[in-house]
């Protein structure tokens, strides 16, 4: 299968000018499951209205994570996923994830990829144990306000994501 970038990067500019709907999926993404030994995950409540298609997705849950961006990649390439899922860890949740207390090497979960008409589209998922992470005063807020929320892997059906393709993460790869 040949590749258009072209085709690629024109997607991806009416995407972000959001003349044409969906997210601007050009890329490599990363998304960080969050456990706890009772088998619970952590979800969070999109608070960005709109930055996807245009709905109203406030009150549906995601995975944190986001994209892994060219300055993720520091040093040594195979960290770049680790450092992406860090920064958006700490962005959307505020706990700061320790990548020294994880499993070497670290496994990157294929998530998902989508490779067409004027997309490439990948996603990984990073396992991480809660005593990897970090409290803050920021995580706590966010707890306290429902914006996150600890969700056992038997309820998560229950749960309404903000995408297919996010509820197949959460419910596959946890």
């Amino acid at each position: 299968m040949e590749i258009n970038i072209k085709k690629v990067l024109e997607s991806s500019e009416k995407r972000l000018r959001r003349e044409i709907p969906g997210a601007v999926a050009t890329g490599i993404g990363v998304f960080v499951i969050v456990y706890r030994d009772d088998l619970e995950i952590l979800v969070r409540t999109r608070t960005e209205t709109g930055s996807l298609t245009g709905e109203d997705l406030s009150k549906k849950k995601e995975l944190p994570g986001g994209a892994v961006d060219i300055a993720d990649f520091e040093k040594e390439y195979d960290s770049a996923p680790v450092i992406a899922g860090a920064r958006e860890l700490f962005e959307e949740t505020g706990l700061i994830l320790h990548p020294e207390k994880l499993a070497k090497p670290v496994l990157l979960k294929p998530a998902w990829a989508i490779i067409g008409e004027g997309i490439i589209d990948l996603a990984f998922a990073i396992d991480v144990p809660f005593f990897a992470i970090e409290e803050t005063p920021l995580y706590k807020e966010l707890l306290n306000e429902k914006k996150l929320e600890w969700v056992h892997v038997s309820e998560l059906e229950k749960v309404e994501f903000i995408s297919k393709r996010m509820a197949f993460l959460a419910k596959h790869l946890t």
